[in-house]
């Protein structure tokens, strides 16, 4: 298939969907049947990188003299069942056959033909395996046959005719990295049709009489032997490492496991662990007493792994628990795993390979219990320490050899290195220990040590950790915390009335006059913490056991240390009743400079070394070193950190040291409410609480860049107005008697409805109304019968009267009980390079309150939000950088009421407007400049014309380009001379918000952002009120819902040089200061009708039409995209309660229920493109022509591309059944019908049920 006789295009065989078959040159028609039609390959391939020997590096050409022949084929028991058996060991597998029965199926092997092989030459085939571990299994086995069908063993004695060997690689390449196993191969003579499977592939020896194993049984212990047989007499790596040849002692001996002239080899660092490449060939012994043989034929049969590793191992674990009363805590467990261990569920392949010791130690004590209760100290204490060391079977940096044999060669010598380092080599190890001391008084008697020492909480955390493993001698961590928090709560406000002299002043007297004055915050907080931490880490030579010298120089001890301090200080302050202050900073410090010393070793190749307390200096020893020593190997450079004590990094912290702050935040807040609903004049307005956030940022840049730091401020502003118009409205008197007049209006149809009919015949035995006892009249509206007044007939409906609908409509638009809006601004800012330099040249950036004050930080209005912009006094200029300003401003307004007419009939009404804006101030050291960038969305109507409304806009502007002149006598025309161009960016975006949207205009220095006009959602739910529908349902509700959002991007540009006008030759046009990036409109009516239906005898119907449509402007494309979704769906509940099951007569009524629903839902999508300039192209060719344009081509042909279309419909019923509350059975069936342009149509029916059953007291 890869050499084709014909290609068409460019086909590729990774990625087939149909195959295609036709014949040619016959004159009659011709049948063709086929029994099976298979793809048929293998994954063995010839190796050309095991080459004809060791000595020769070239794959043999075939059609030289002394070439040979490779070739890969396959043969089994069904299509060659004349000459081929399988094994009698082998493993076949069985099929079922249509009868029932099962058969063994198709059982094949591996065929590799040689030809034209000599003396000493191989030839093999090779498979890629994908991370293939044998270090679980005991064996390897595979059954081979060998004949010639050329007679070439005719020739040769019987006793000779091992000459053939086979031979075997393992290992992650074929050439340079596997293990080897070669043994000699038995040929069957004879013909194959008539030799029984027993000569096919255990010949028998003439000589000996019995027969000759050419299964091939390898012991995987003798590869890992080897290994260790190779490392320790030094062998290189890159020759192969004979266990025939160097007389090697297996245990057990190969002879037990292989023929005679067997042997294993090894080349390089091959591991069993992670096996890669199978290699499998032939070869012609040195030692063959036949020049060439003409034809070998190798029968290869199922090579797998045998024997599992089943050790087994155990498993201890103990545990000690001891409380000594309330005063401490004490726990310890030790747990024990040996080599081979496994859960009861863990199969053979989850045992554990390495051996476990963990053991851990830990408690609790109130070392406050040691004082008097009546002191008030709590002084908890825990501790903890563990290790945990684990051992594994195998070296971790040796692949496949077992650290025991590691072991032993380190107590006999062998190894140059002893038994420990061995062991520690190989080990991974862990311990730790914590230890956390916390201190806290409470209870003070004394009033001053209850605003101090009762509100402090101090807690010290000290922990260290140590690692090693294979590819790490140091992994240490040590690290430590120490907290101290202050936080004093005042319970109740301290005020005075600083303004009672104005209590009798009229009007605003009482209201000064009582305000009261609180000077104590309601809270003060402060926070303090420092934390510390080192790490050493050292990695592991690549040879741990070999002595080198050179390793120290190698692998450096990694030495690094943190030592930070934050400290955060909170106060909340309400001074008056209606203002509320909150204040907050947090402060982050870097003390690495005063808690560690940075020194620099210098080690020399002969073993020397000097420590220097610079880098410069270290460096220019190493360039005397080397300038002194110039054919020598130049000195390595160490960084190592010498860290101080607590003591002294504390001194040097509260002394002459000066941390270098990383990063300070401040937070403001600020709340007012205005009492508005105290004034019975102002009780409709409700102005809920103003607030006011501000957020202040610094953050410096790291140490040595000279960049300054980088400030940003943000400042929200919320608040949210409520306005209750029918409050305002009933201060007048005709309002209320509007609203009397309505109330009596409907208390009278009320009473007309309950009104029995005069006609209507009474028995003596009946009794009235008033005597009804409340069982009877539970009984009545239990009844499934006719309801009372469902006997009422649209002739019995009273006439509407034009005044009370008048006044209903009245009360209903002006008696708004709700009418809220809600708006939000946030002004944002951002500043780099903000800092000075001082009388010494060095970069600072201020930014505590105090660097404000001092003129030396951001001023305290940027703080607090009251400016946005630092000057450049200070600003740090670079060369390498532009100082930049960026300020974004953010708002959301949104609005929402609801009309209600009646209790039945409501309409819902929100409204909402989104417009941020990004202005980047830049170069502000010279010539500065602007750019604006920003996003507007808005709440609109989408009830204009739509596409052709659209294109109508624009081919009228492309009709008065096409007619332009030249009114400048620049001698091109002038097409901009009205204001609009066709497919500019400023006419398109106009003509499309007119098109597309209905509002009440824009706002904005740009324009783009469009007054906001409501969506909707109208409910209706007195259907049920109506004759006929009130017999026969219980509530019947109507819904419509519409909302409509318009989005657009704009950003500003800066070229101010004409662009060229496609449409008229040589004319161009001013681009506008403003350019819009995308525009979008979305429309959806969910729903556009909803009816939703409560049917007597507990069933309930609901009824869905939702329809969505989305236009999307591309003005770098010039097209309109259209999205549109319309959908239909319909669901049914059926439930009914206590069923009688007949099959239990003698159970009766249960409270069991059943339940019967349908959901089924049809949606219709469909994507189109509107390629604008495409059509415009046509109307400005046909107008060239003196011809007319018909503009609904727009919305054809190829001026419209179909994206995607597609319908698609879903039917799902449900059964469900619950007999009691532990039981319940659900049946759930699904449809899907699915048609479409971009995807293939199909059809889906999924079903299946699910039985619930609680076993829970």
């Amino acid at each position: 298939m890869r050499a084709a006789t014909d290609t068409v295009g460019t086909p590729g065989l990774d990625f087939v969907e149909q195959i295609r078959l036709w014949t040619t040159g016959h004159r009659a028609p011709m049948t063709l049947r086929f029994a099976t039609l298979e793809l048929v390959g293998s994954q063995w391939r010839k190796s050309k990188n095991v080459t004809l020997s060791d000595t020769t590096r070239a794959t043999p050409d075939p059609d030289a003299a002394d070439g040979s022949r490779l070739s890969i084929a396959s043969i089994n028991n069904e299509e060659d069942s004349g000459i081929y058996q399988p094994p009698e060991r082998a493993v076949v597998a069985q099929q079922q056959v249509a009868t029932g029965g099962r058969q063994r199926a198709r059982e094949q092997s591996l065929v590799l033909r040689v030809e034209d092989l000599r003396e000493g030459q191989r030839r093999a085939i090779f498979k890629k395996v994908q991370d293939l571990n044998l270090l679980k299994y005991g064996g390897l086995r595979m059954f081979t046959h060998l004949h010639s069908t050329a007679g070439d063993f005719s020739a040769v004695p019987e006793q000779a005719r091992g000459n053939v060997e086979l031979f075997v690689r393992l290992g992650s390449n074929e050439t340079e990295d596997y293990y080897e196993y070669r043994q000699p191969l038995t040929p069957t003579l004879g013909p194959l049709s008539s030799a029984p499977v027993e000569r096919l592939w255990y010949p028998l020896d003439a000589a000996s009489g019995r027969s000759l194993a050419n299964e091939m049984n390898l012991r995987l212990t003798a590869l890992n032997q080897l290994k260790v047989a190779r490392d320790a007499a030094g062998a290189p790596l890159d020759t192969t490492f004979w266990s025939r040849e160097k007389s090697v002692t297996l245990d057990p001996a190969l002879s037990s496991f292989a023929p005679a002239g067997a042997t294993v080899g090894i080349k390089g660092t091959p591991s069993l662990q992670d096996v890669s490449t199978v290699v499998v060939g032939l070869r012609i012994s040195d030692e063959a007493e036949r020049n060439e043989y003409e034809d070998l034929t190798l029968w290869i049969n199922e090579l797998s792994a045998t024997g599992y590793d089943e050790s087994d191992g155990w498993s201890a674990l103990a545990d000690a628990r001891i409380k000594l009363a309330d005063f401490a805590n004490l726990n310890a467990n030790v747990e024990r795993q040996t080599d081979g261990f496994g859960s009861l569920a863990s199969t053979l392949g989850e045992r554990k390979q390495n051996r476990l010791l963990d053991w851990k130690i830990g408690g609790d004590v109130s070392a406050g219990k040691l004082l008097p209760d009546a002191t008030g100290w709590r002084i908890p204490v825990s501790f903890s320490f563990s290790s945990n060391t684990s051992t594994p079977r195998y070296a971790p940096n040796r692949g496949d050899v077992r650290l025991n044999a590691l072991l032993a060669q380190a107590e006999t010598g062998a190894l140059p290195a002893t038994r420990r380092e061995v062991l520690r080599t190989a080990q991974t190890r862990n311990s730790s220990h914590r230890v956390q001391v916390g201190v806290q008084k409470t209870n003070s008697s004394s009033p001053w040590l209850r605003y101090t020492l009762d509100n402090l909480n101090f807690d010290y955390t000290l922990s260290q950790s140590s690692r090693r493993d294979p590819s790490q001698q140091l992994n240490d961590n040590w690290q430590w915390n120490a907290n101290l928090d202050y936080q004093h709560d005042f319970q109740q406000p301290h005020t005075v009335q600083p303004l009672w002299f104005l209590e009798s002043l009229p009007l605003v007297g009482g209201a000064l006059g009582g305000l009261r004055f609180n000077y104590a915050p309601q809270s003060v907080g402060f926070f303090s913490s420092f934390r510390r931490r080192g790490q050493q880490q050292q990695d592991r030579s690549t040879r741990p056991l070999v002595p080198d010298s050179g390793s120290v120089l190698r692998e450096p001890i990694r030495d690094t240390h943190t030592f930070n301090h934050k400290r955060e200080f909170d106060f909340q302050y309400d001074p008056f009743g209606f203002l509320s202050l909150t204040y907050n900073n947090v402060t982050n410090q870097s003390l690495n400079r005063l808690g560690a010393r940075e020194t620099f070793r210098v080690l020399s190749p002969g073993g020397g070394e000097r420590v220097y307390d610079s880098e410069a200096r270290a460096d220019t020893a190493i360039s005397d070193y080397v300038e002194n020593n110039p054919e020598g190997e130049a000195p390595l450079k160490e960084r190592r950190l010498s860290t101080r004590g607590a003591g002294e990094a504390f001194g040097r912290f509260f002394g002459s040291g000066r941390p270098r702050t990383g990063d300070y935040a401040q937070r403001f807040g600020a709340s007012l409410d205005l009492p508005f609903g105290d004034s019975e004049a102002l009780n409709w307005i409700e102005l809920k609480n103003l607030r006011y956030r501000a957020n202040y940022n610094w953050n410096n840049s790291p140490r040595g860049s000279d960049l300054g730091a980088t400030v940003k401020n943000n400042a929200t502003f919320e608040t949210s107005l409520s306005l209750t118009p029918q409050k305002l409205w009933r201060k007048f008197g005709f309002y209320r008697r509007l609203e009397k007049q309505q109330e009596e209006a409907a208390q009278s149809g009320s009473e007309e409805e309950r009104r029995p009919s005069d006609d209507a015949p009474k028995g003596d035995d009946e009794t009235s109304d008033d005597e009804t006892s409340d069982d009877e009249a539970d009984d009545d509206e239990a009844d499934d019968g006719p309801q009372a007044g469902s006997d009422r007939s649209f002739s019995d409906l009273p006439l509407p009267n034009p005044l009370g609908l008048l006044r209903r409509l009245f009360l209903g638009v002006t008696g708004l009980r709700d009418f809220t809006v809600n708006y939000e601004t946030t002004l944002e800012s951002t500043a780099t390079h903000v800092g000075f330099r001082d009388e010494n040249d060095q970069v600072r950036a201020g930014y505590s309150l105090l660097d404000a004050l001092q003129n030396e930080g951001p001023p305290l209005a940027y703080r607090f939000g009251l400016s946005r912009r630092i000057g450049t006094g200070l600003r740090l200029p670079g060369d390498n950088y532009a100082l930049e300003d960026r300020l974004r401003d953010s708002n959301k307004l949104r609005a929402r009421t609801t009309v209600q007419f009646s209790e039945n009939f409501q309409i819902g009404l929100k409204w909402r407007m989104n417009w941020d804006e990004t202005t980047t101030f830049s170069n502000l050291s010279g010539e500065e400049s602007r750019t604006q960038d920003g996003s507007n969305t808005s709440s609109v109507w989408a009830f204009g014309g739509g596409y052709r409304a659209f294109f109508d806009r624009q081919l009228e502007a492309l009709r008065g380009d096409l007619d332009s002149r030249d009114t400048d006598g620049d001698g091109t025309p002038d097409v901009d001379a009205d204001g609009r161009v066709a497919l500019s960016n400023a006419s398109v975006s106009d003509d499309f918000r007119s098109a597309f949207t209905s509002s009440f205009g824009s706002i904005g220095q740009n324009g783009f952002l469009s007054l906001p006009l409501p969506s909707w959602q109208v409910t209706y739910s007195g259907l049920s009120d109506w004759p006929l529908l009130g017999a026969l349902t219980q509530n019947v509700s109507l819904t419509h819902g519409y909302s409509s959002e318009y989005a657009t991007s704009f950003s500003s540009t800066q070229i101010d040089e004409s662009v060229d006008y496609a449409f008229v030759n040589g004319a161009g046009y001013q681009r506008a200061s403003f350019e819009v990036g995308g525009q979008s409109v979305q429309e959806r009516f969910q729903p556009l009708l909803g009816l939703d239906v409560s049917w007597k005898g507990a069933l309930s119907t609901n009824l869905q039409w939702n329809r969505s449509n989305t236009f999307r402007l591309r003005p770098a494309s010039e097209e309109v995209v259209e999205d549109h979704t319309n959908e239909l769906s319909f669901t049914a509940d059926y439930r009914k309660q206590g069923l009688t099951l007949s099959f239990l007569p003698f159970i009766g009524d249960i409270e069991n229920q059943i339940t019967l629903s349908l959901t089924a839902s049809r949606t219709v999508e469909r994507q189109r493109d509107f390629i604008v300039r495409r059509a415009l192209n046509e109307a400005a060719t046909a107008i060239r022509n003196g011809s007319s344009y018909d503009p609904s081509l727009a919305l054809e042909g190829e001026n419209v591309s179909v994206r995607s279309s597609s319908t698609r419909l879903e039917v799902a019923p449900k059964i469900s059944y619950r007999f009691s509350d532990r039981v319940s059975v659900d049946f759930v069936m699904r449809y899907e019908q699915f048609e479409g342009n971009r995807r293939p149509s199909y059809s889906n029916i999924d079903g299946g049920f699910n039985v619930r059953l609680s076993l829970q007291q």
